[in-house]
């Protein structure tokens, strides 16, 4: 196939059945300006990204087999308690 281009002054309109996706992406280069924002109908301020600082303004519930781990010098502050981890030996504190 030789290389196409399409370009558009107005709205592209996919009138594809449901299930059948609109479009199909090969190439795995981002693409500058491109309106992302919903990852499967999740808002992206609603991820907890793992590589960033983010509030978490909800509660995060970890089942009886669940582990939180923190590493290196990593602190979680639970109420007004601190667990706090430094080079594998947990303290726990109390803030007033």
């Amino acid at each position: 196939m030789a290389d196409a281009k399409l370009n558009s002054l107005g709205q592209l309109v996919s009138d594809v059945a449901n299930g059948t996706p609109p479009i199909t992406v090969i190439s795995s280069t981002r693409v500058s300006n491109l309106n992302a924002d919903k990852v499967d109908v999740i808002e992206e301020n609603q991820l907890l990204r793992t590589d960033a600082a983010r509030t978490l303004s909800s509660t995060l519930t970890v089942g009886d087999t669940g582990t939180i781990q923190v590493s290196g010098t990593g602190k979680v502050r639970i109420g007004n308690f601190n667990l706090k981890q430094i080079d594998n030996v947990l303290s726990f504190s109390y803030e007033v």
